[in-house]
């Protein structure tokens, strides 16, 4: 969780989704986005687990927990993960979950059963076998109580449940052990309790592989300039306890002016169904060419910080 997040900025546009139509009966898209995804979704993930343990809240919170996976099986093309998750909901449930299942549905016939056993109980139990049944409870609170002896057995498990926990405890903040913030380096981005934190959008940027041997240029699907255009990665030092030189810096200090794109970007789109805004940022000392389309009628150009802006056409 960071303070992307909980400015409502990670998940935008996300409330245009169908799933969240029932919110806009009440609701603007943009206090979905802010109320409903991001701060319901942080109050979810730091409270869910507390709401599992106790008993009385745990039926709530397992039905809050089922919308909630359901929910990510529509929004994401994220494979089995909703459905692993929901299949392993059980696991906080009491050991004898699958007998109370069983006794709701048989709630009625065992009822009828439960009721002739007690008349039964109660007819035949004579005083004289009344008198047996309290000596014998009597005997049973006069005997010695046993105590459980901790053997190593215990000892080991106990070692390795603390080390788990531990490790758990410890993974979220490794970052200094990877040198470098996990969501930007990828430095054991798997083990970092990291997931679904990168929102990419490619379309300004493109890569080019070249083959030593040939010659010859190949162009992948682009992804965003996150490393020096000018170190060839194939050959490039990298270790996760480095730090890495031919990565680019994460550009945080422009994060203050998402308020300002925000408005630029919600002025645009009210003009027509067809406009688009594009923002474009690169590193100082890189060239980026952008292509525009000819048959557009407008086109508004606006240089939020320092740099040179060369218009051409062919």
């Amino acid at each position: 969780m960071d303070r992307d997040w909980l400015d409502g900025y990670s998940m935008q546009n996300l409330s245009n989704h169908w799933i969240f139509d029932p919110f806009k009966v009440l609701l603007t898209s943009e206090q979905v986005d802010f109320w409903i995804i991001h701060l319901n979704g942080f109050a979810l993930d730091f409270s869910i687990g507390f709401f599992l343990i106790y008993n009385r809240t745990r039926p709530y919170a397992l039905c809050v927990l089922c919308l909630f996976h359901i929910t990510n099986s529509r929004l994401f093309t994220i494979g089995m993960f909703p459905y692993v998750c929901l299949a392993t909901m059980p696991i906080f449930c009491d050991a004898n979950w699958p007998r109370k299942v069983l006794k709701i549905f048989s709630a009625s016939k065992s009822a009828v059963k439960d009721n002739d056993q007690d008349k039964k109980c109660t007819t035949s139990l004579l005083p004289a076998e009344a008198n047996r049944a309290k000596q014998k409870v009597k005997k049973l609170k006069g005997a010695p109580t046993y105590t459980l002896k901790i053997g190593w057995k215990h000892k080991v498990v106990g070692f390795l449940l603390i080390s788990h926990i531990g490790l758990q405890a410890f993974l979220p903040y490794s970052h200094f052990i990877t040198k470098g913030y996990n969501n930007w380096t990828n430095g054991l981005y798997g083990y970092s309790w990291d997931m679904m934190v990168h929102t990419w959008d490619t379309v300004m940027a493109v890569v080019k592989v070249v083959d030593h041997e040939t010659g010859q240029e190949h162009f992948l699907d682009p992804e965003q300039r996150m490393f020096d255009p000018r170190v060839d990665l194939l050959t490039a030092d990298w270790s996760p306890i480095k730090e890495v030189s031919w990565l680019m810096p994460l550009l945080t200090e422009f994060s203050s002016w998402r308020k300002q794109i925000t408005k630029l970007e919600k002025e645009i789109y009210s003009w027509s169904e067809y406009s688009d805004v594009i923002f474009v940022a690169d590193f100082p000392g890189n060239l980026q060419g952008i292509q525009i389309i000819l048959y557009l009628i407008f086109i508004f150009l606006s240089v939020f910080h320092k740099g040179k802006v060369i218009p051409w056409h062919n």
